[in-house]
């Protein structure tokens, strides 16, 4: 089965493909788009689960939605990956990027939230993704999956190292 997770940042895409991979027997290919010489098709096989970030799309792409809906016909199972709580998302997002290089804060460490100056940005783009997302969801008749209703929001270890609460294939 090939499967893609298709995911705005930050909302736990990396640790449920890596539980899919283990529960599945699946080949992980881990957000292809970082390769600027990236060949998807040569990647994947009838045995794999892909994650892509949402707006990691390839440079000279015109229309992201028609880039999308080829992208996700290639699937034979696609998981669209949300959160429903948008300001977490993107204060997670501006953290992240914030504190990365200035810190060497890595997306898989623990943080408490203080104010960037890149928030309002991070948000509005948030915003903006996270509608193409519903308008996919909408074309493709696929719900949006949430990290609220997989991951333990109550647990300490919040989204890393909790379990699943429901089967998504």
């Amino acid at each position: 089965m090939k499967i893609l997770i298709l995911a705005m940042a930050r909302t736990g895409s990396s640790s449920l493909q890596k539980m899919m991979t283990k529960e599945h027997g699946l080949d992980l290919v881990f957000e292809p788009m970082y390769d600027i010489n990236y060949d998807l098709d040569s990647q994947i096989n009838d045995n794999s689960i892909v994650k892509i970030i949402l707006w990691r799309i390839p440079a000279g792409v015109v229309d992201e939605m028609k880039w999308w809906l080829e992208l996700c016909s290639k699937f034979d199972k696609v998981i669209l990956l949300s959160r429903k709580n948008l300001d977490d998302c993107a204060e997670s997002i501006a953290y992240l990027r914030h504190h990365r290089e200035i810190n060497n804060f890595g997306g898989n460490m623990e943080y408490v939230w203080k104010p960037t100056s890149n928030y309002n940005e991070i948000r509005i783009m948030v915003e903006e993704y996270y509608n193409k997302m519903v308008e996919l969801s909408k074309i493709l008749n696929i719900a949006i999956t949430y990290y609220e209703d997989i991951f333990d929001s109550n647990s300490p270890h919040r989204l890393r190292k909790s379990e699943i609460k429901k089967k998504l294939i």
